[in-house]
């Protein structure tokens, strides 16, 4: 590993980290394919959000995130633990890396998809939400 002792050298250090990553870039496809795939992995991670907002039974918004919160750390607590242990492609699922392998006409579907589930699982939650929980007055 290179030492950066000026400010010369931490230009040239960042320049090269940004060329490595356009070249990556354009040899899995393009800027039009990942933008996509980056696209479906937001909203991979939008769909499984709000999937876990309609579980939490708790309505009060900060509870439900420290609830989140606390289920986020202790998987990742996990994955330190037994990481070495579980598949890789376990890992790639959950974070949404494999959108990057998709062709672009699956890839459109899969937006497609995701953007009605997310805005439909809004919708539910929306309405779930005005029901009374463990008792609440309201």
């Amino acid at each position: 590993m290179k030492r950066i002792n000026n400010c010369k050298d931490l230009f040239c250090d960042i320049r090269q980290k940004n060329e490595d990553y356009f070249d990556g870039i354009r040899k899995n496809g393009g800027m039009n394919l990942h933008c996509r795939a980056l696209a479906a992995q937001l909203l991979w991670f939008a769909f499984f959000y709000n999937f876990g907002m309609m579980l939490i039974p708790a309505k009060d918004f900060f509870l439900s995130n420290v609830i989140i919160l606390a289920i986020v750390t202790f998987g990742v607590l996990l994955k330190g633990v037994a990481g070495d242990k579980l598949p890789c492609w376990i890992d790639d699922y959950i974070k949404g890396k494999f959108f990057y392998k998709c062709s672009i006409d699956f890839l459109n579907k899969w937006i497609f998809a995701l953007i009605l589930l997310a805005v439909g699982q809004l919708f539910v939650n929306h309405n779930l939400s005005s029901y009374k929980l463990y008792g609440r007055k309201k």
